[in-house]
Formats: structure tokens, C-alpha cells, sequence
């Protein structure tokens, strides 16, 4: 008779010895024999049998165990989805151990997703993130928003942003359509020391990204791992995410109180050209206010045209689309969005076909932030989502537009993206560069129409 059925047998022998009061004494006896015998001939215990009925594996069993759990907790790691199905077992055939540990594990990555030595007990070994983190509005957070998805896209990173980011894009776009989580490092993994790598090269001046890193170029496998990949604040790198637009088009869904605004807006303008068969909505989008002051005051701006020409520049761009796509059946109309309604208002010349969202959207007369509290945002987050219906609802609009034409900043440009069509810009209003400058032309992409100041009768930016 083998050591376990000798074993088995003793065990009932003790149970029903244990049933009579007389007999404990003889029972003690053999419990102490039993452990002797299982001592002696059953193999050196390792590891709990841990979906193993509760049998003790021998250490080759052990090893493989070992082995099987570490793969499965790494998929539990990368899936992040607290799931037990890599066991291949359904929660009703999970002991309650297992259950307590699968729900434990799944608090622990809802705390950190990206290293927990728990989780990934072997090696730490966990998918590097991409970072980019900037305390700005709400067109640099849908480029930082696009940047880490590009490096997941294409590197398969965990695209994360911090709080305060997502905060504001989900002040705007539907939370349950989005990709990117909210994170901290500080709050994560408390007391980890970050490997951390820079993955883009910047342009010196403008801080825009030109191309990837030396460094991040030559290994980029190596870097996938185990790393907090930064993409920088501000280096607006659509040279990149421009191969995900289709994708980014669909996580960017505006809440249903956004999309009903801007879509009363089309529906009211296009009511009132109700003989044409077809209206070519172009949306327009100012950037004044903080951009225009802070550029007047860089030394490297003050030979430029900024702040003097751009009333022109929108005018002969209107002038463009009238001519190209007014028809007897067709017409053309303009919806003007800007963070100064007043500007917009005084330049644009209005030929019966300018829409202003301020006259028909009330949500969008709210104050917009100026210089004290945009600075002020990253520590209030009351700051950071204020009038974020009204702003939203003018992105809204313009990316219901077929055509848009667009001055300066981020704002203009995901109106542009996000539309899809034709997107108008100047050139030749600086002999140095712009941010802008570099980034569209970067970029090169192949819907993008330039109009030079040269043909707008201004004077050359070295003769001012």
C-alpha cells in the first residue's frame, strides 16, 4: 500500500477515534504517526497547492507553477482587468482564496497599473508609459492626448496623462470614448525611482518636436519597457499622431449637451439659406488675447506683422471659398469662432453668409480666463473647466464644419483636424519662425492651403 493510501486510511481511523472520549489519548498517538509517515515518505512540501485540490506538489511541480502564475499574473497585468481567465477557470470554480487574491489584485491595479511588485512579483517588469504633461488649455491637452496614443499606437506603451489633463478634456469630451487614463507617478508607486527617457527631438527655439530622440531612436523596443517615456509639455508632435487622426476622430466624442449645441447651430444657419441644395459650412477660429501679447513681447517677434495683418488674412481666405464653391445651387457660409468676439466681430466682413456662435449659442458668452488665472489652473480645478461648454461647443461647431481657416494655436488646430477638410493658414507674417510655423509644415499634410501675407498688401515683416 502506497504513503498516501496509508495516509488516507490513518486519517479515517483518527476521525472516528476522535468520536470516542476514551479512545483521545490513542488518537494524539497516531496523529503523531501520521506525520512521521508523511514526513518521511511523501516529497518536501514547496508551495500551497493553489488549484491543485490541496495536494503538495513536488519541487519540479513547484518551479512550473511558479512559472504558470508569473505568465498569468503579467496577463493580468497588461489586460489590467482583474480577471481570473487565464486559469481557464470560472469564478464559480475559484476557492475563496482565490477569489480574495484575484479581488486584492484587482484594487492593487486600480492603484497602479504600471508597477506593482506584487503583480509582477518576478522581475517588475512592466509596459514603459508615455507621459506628457503641460498646465495649459484645452487644445495643448487633445495634443498631449494624441501624443501618448501615438506611442501606444506605434509602441504599444500605456498612454497616461495627469488628472488635472484629463480633467479638462473630459470637460469637454465623452469620458466612456476615451483612451487615455489619469495618473500620477507621485500617487502611483509611491517611493519608485522612475527610469525615464526623453523621446523626442525639439526644435531649440520653439520647443516643437522635429523628430524622435538620438537616444530613443536607436533602441526603441529597449525603451518599451520599464520606462516613463517622456513626450515633453508643448512639442505638438502632429508629424507623429497625424497616422491616428482616424482613430483620435473617434475617441473624440463631444457630450451630449456640446454636440446638441453645435448641432442647433448648423441646423439655424442652414435654415436660413433654405433655396440652395447644398451649404459649405467653413469654420474660422482668432486666436488673440494672451498669444498675440506674448509674441509682441519675444524679441525674436518684433520685426513680424503679428497682431496687424490677420484681419486681411481671414477676409481674403472667405474670399477664396466664395469664389471657389459659391454656385446658383451652392453656398458658402462662415462660422467664426474666437477667444475675442469683439475682434472677429470689427474685421470680418460679413457678406449675408457670417455666422457668429456668441449670437446664436448663449453658452458661449462666457468669460474666457485671462493671463493671472490661466496660471492659476493647474492649482484650481474649478480654473481649469470654466466656460468648458461654452469652448466646447465652439470646437464643437467648427468640427461640424467641411472647411476651416485658422490663425494661430491648438485650438485652431484640432478645429482643423477634427473637421477633416481643407484647413487655411498664413505664411510670411515672421522672418523667424513660429511654433505654428514649424509644427503644420512638420506635419506637411496634404489638406493644409497656405496664403501669403505678400499677397495682402501688407509690408514685409523687415520693413515694420
Amino acid at each position: 500500500m502506497g504513503a498516501r493510501h496509508i495516509t488516507s486510511a490513518l486519517y479515517h481511523y483518527i476521525v472516528a477515534g476522535c468520536a470516542a472520549p476514551k479512545a483521545r489519548y490513542l488518537t494524539v498517538g497516531l496523529v503523531v504517526l501520521v506525520m512521521v509517515v508523511a514526513r518521511l515518505t511523501l516529497p518536501s512540501p514547496t508551495l500551497p497547492g493553489e488549484g491543485m485540490g490541496g495536494v503538495w506538489k513536488t519541487q519540479a511541480q513547484a518551479q512550473a507553477q511558479t512559472q504558470e502564475d508569473n505568465q498569468d499574473e503579467d496577463e493580468l497585468f497588461l489586460h489590467s482587468d482583474g480577471r481570473n481567465a487565464s486559469r481557464g477557470q470560472s469564478p464559480q470554480q475559484l476557492t475563496q482564496m482565490e477569489r480574495e487574491e484575484a479581488e486584492m489584485r484587482r484594487k492593487r491595479l486600480e492603484v497602479c497599473s504600471f508597477h506593482d511588485p506584487v503583480t509582477n512579483k518576478s522581475s517588475g517588469n512592466f509596459v514603459s508609459i508615455a507621459s506628457s504633461r503641460c498646465k495649459t488649455r484645452l487644445g495643448n491637452q487633445l495634443t498631449s492626448y494624441a501624443a501618448v496614443r501615438y506611442f501606444q499606437h506605434k509602441y504599444g506603451m500605456v498612454p497616461r496623462l495627469d488628472v488635472f489633463q484629463m480633467r479638462i478634456i473630459e470637460s469637454v469630451f465623452a469620458p466612456s470614448s476615451l483612451k487615455v487614463k489619469a495618473f500620477k507617478t507621485s500617487s502611483c508607486c509611491p517611493g519608485k525611482k522612475w527610469r525615464k527617457v526623453v523621446a523626442l527631438q525639439n526644435d531649440k527655439r520653439t520647443s516643437v518636436a522635429i523628430g524622435l530622440s538620438e537616444r530613443f531612436k536607436k533602441n526603441p523596443e529597449y525603451y518599451s519597457r520599464n520606462f516613463l517615456v517622456g513626450l515633453g509639455g508643448h512639442t505638438m508632435p502632429v508629424f507623429l499622431f497625424k497616422e491616428i487622426l482616424s482613430e483620435l476622430r473617434s475617441e473624440f466624442v463631444f457630450r451630449p449637451q456640446i454636440t446638441s449645441l453645435a448641432e442647433r447651430m448648423i441646423r439655424t444657419v442652414a435654415d436660413k439659406h433654405r433655396e440652395y441644395k447644398k451649404i459649405i459650412f467653413v469654420g474660422i477660429h482668432a486666436r488673440r488675447g494672451d498669444r498675440i501679447y506674448k509674441w509682441k513681447q519675444k524679441r525674436i517677434f518684433k520685426d513680424s506683422i503679428v497682431g496687424t495683418y490677420e484681419g486681411k488674412f481671414f477676409n481674403k481666405a472667405m474670399d477664396t471659398f466664395r469664389d471657389r464653391y459659391n454656385t446658383r445651387h451652392q453656398k458658402v457660409v462662415f462660422l467664426p469662432t474666437s477667444d475675442s468676439y469683439g475682434w472677429i466681430k470689427k474685421n470680418l466682413i460679413n457678406k449675408n453668409d457670417t455666422y457668429f456662435t456668441r449670437e446664436v449659442i448663449e453658452e458661449t458668452r462666457v468669460a474666457q480666463l485671462k493671463g493671472a488665472q490661466i496660471l492659476e489652473m493647474w492649482h484650481r480645478q474649478d480654473l481649469a473647466v470654466k466656460g468648458a461648454v461654452g469652448y466646447g461647443a465652439d470646437l464643437a461647431v467648427l468640427a461640424l464644419c467641411n472647411h476651416t481657416v485658422v490663425d494661430y494655436g491648438t485650438f485652431g488646430l484640432w478645429a482643423g483636424l477634427l473637421a477633416g477638410g481643407k484647413i487655411v493658414l498664413p505664411t510670411g507674417y515672421s522672418t523667424a519662425k513660429t511654433p505654428d510655423t514649424v509644427w503644420w509644415e512638420i506635419a506637411d499634410l496634404p489638406s493644409v492651403e497656405y496664403i501669403d501675407v505678400s499677397d495682402l498688401n501688407i509690408p514685409a515683416p523687415y520693413e515694420v
